[in-house]
């Protein structure tokens, strides 16, 4: 940072030397950056006066508790599957297979060690099918749909036809909503309080200028800067 500092000022005297600095068309653009320098600055100053972090969590908690539905996790269920995929155009020949190892799961057999044989799903299939904890809108709807009605660990379901094959799918578990905690959505909220204040504050000191008679613009003197 500081050598950039210093090869900006040494190539910025040389500048000079030459004088760039005196063309018109150079003090055009100064002036811009000069003008957008003290905007920024002035800007900052009015914020930090008015945007204290007191505020800015207070306003943060206060939101937390009026709204606590933005800051809950939904419900979530864990299911393991096991998938036949078509089999070419013959679709009876994926049924009869998945039918054969639903009828070995009712008999007691093992739903990981048959996922790991059966399983056209070879992320889960290593895992004994396992999907992991998943909320809703994050499943196709027709697995969705089985998945979240099942109540009880080490329930079955039926076959169920989805755009990727057929599923046989047992529950796991389901964790119901959860309100996280303030600490765990403190930053973020705080970054969106402050971001909103800051926004609110600059709006408060250009509305009153923005009226076009008090407004004066160097047409000639903007089109030369921004050419260059």
């Amino acid at each position: 940072m500081a050598a950039d500092i210093m090869l900006r000022r040494l190539v910025a005297n040389k500048a000079r030397e030459e004088g760039l600095a005196t063309r018109k068309d150079i003090l055009d653009r100064l002036k811009l950056a000069e003008e957008r320098a003290l905007y920024e600055i002035y800007m900052e100053q009015a914020e930090s006066k008015a945007v204290s972090e007191s505020q800015v969590e207070a306003i943060a908690r206060d939101e937390y508790k009026a709204f606590p539905e933005k800051f809950t996790k939904p419900e979530e269920v864990r299911a393991r599957h096991i998938l036949f995929r078509a089999c070419g155009s013959d679709r009876s020949a994926s049924r009869a297979l998945a039918e054969s190892v639903l009828e070995k799961l009712r008999n007691g057999e093992s739903f990981e060690e048959l996922a790991r044989q059966y399983s056209d799903d070879p992320g889960s299939g290593k895992r004994g099918g396992d999907l992991g904890m998943k909320p809703k809108g994050t499943m196709v709807p027709e697995f969705e749909a089985v998945a979240f009605a099942m109540k009880k660990p080490g329930e079955l379901s039926g076959i169920v036809e989805t755009n990727f094959g057929l599923h046989i799918i047992r529950f796991e578990e389901r964790q119901a909503p959860v309100l996280r905690p303030f600490d765990e959505v403190k930053e973020a909220l705080m970054e969106s309080v402050r971001t909103r204040m800051r926004g609110e504050v600059r709006k408060k000191i250009a509305d009153p200028l923005r009226d076009p008679a008090t407004i004066k613009i160097d047409a000639d003197a903007v089109r030369r800067a921004v050419s260059k």
